[in-house]
């Protein structure tokens, strides 16, 4: 610059700054268009930036950077063919703007611990009885630019199978209260102390003709 860029370029630079956002200011702006293009990202990976910038009109300025991590990243790449002068970007540091995270809710068949939406406040997930947590536990307000939790919301689930050894639990089938699939055959393990017995109490039980559930007690059939 002000010269044109070469051909074949996949250039990264990387902004930190101490504290807060950074804004991006475009003064000059000259790519071929939708063949060169110049990606913006604040979380490192450039699977799915912030921006995705080609052709001349000149963008407006942009802001980015997550909570904890005061830093975004830049790659320019341009294919085989023609080339412009490129950009001209100025950058600065920003006071961190402390806009909460959107309310994320509550999955379904679980209980949230934390009903603040801030910065840096963090959500705890855990599942009724008889489900597992798929994903994470705890999702913390990262706030930057786009107002992001850490983590997509968990879900929980009813398996096929399961083995207990507490004194008392909950046992489903799989995907309840939802249909259960086909061709499934789910083993249920209860283990208990030695010299006590088990005791089973139906609270819903439905089954498709020629569907069946089985009982046993070291592995001898009961019933």
């Amino acid at each position: 610059f002000p010269d044109f860029y070469p051909n074949s370029l996949n250039c990264t630079w990387t902004i930190e700054v101490s504290h807060g956002k950074v804004q991006l200011l475009f003064h000059t702006f000259h790519l071929e268009d939708s063949h060169d293009y110049l990606l913006i990202t604040e979380d490192g990976s450039f699977t799915e930036p912030v921006a995705r910038l080609t052709g001349s009109v000149l963008p407006p300025s942009i802001k980015a950077g997550l909570f904890g991590n005061f830093s975004v990243q830049l790659r320019f790449v341009s294919d085989f063919s023609m080339s412009y002068e490129g950009f001209n970007i100025t950058f600065s540091g920003m006071v961190y703007s402390l806009e909460p995270c959107e309310d994320p809710g509550v999955p379904a068949y679980s209980r949230r611990v934390g009903f603040q939406f801030g910065v840096g406040d963090s959500l705890v997930f855990s599942c009724f009885a008889g489900y597992r947590l798929e994903g994470e536990s705890k999702i913390t307000c990262l706030g930057g630019g786009r107002r992001v939790w850490s983590a997509a919301l968990p879900r929980c689930v009813a398996e096929c199978g399961a083995t207990s050894v507490a004194s008392q639990g909950v046992l489903l089938s799989p995907n309840y209260p939802a249909n259960y699939d086909n061709n499934h055959e789910c083993i249920y393990r209860i283990e208990t102390d030695r010299g006590k017995g088990i005791q089973i109490t139906a609270t819903t039980f439905q089954l498709h003709e020629g569907d069946f559930l089985k009982s046993f007690e070291n592995f001898d059939e009961v019933w």
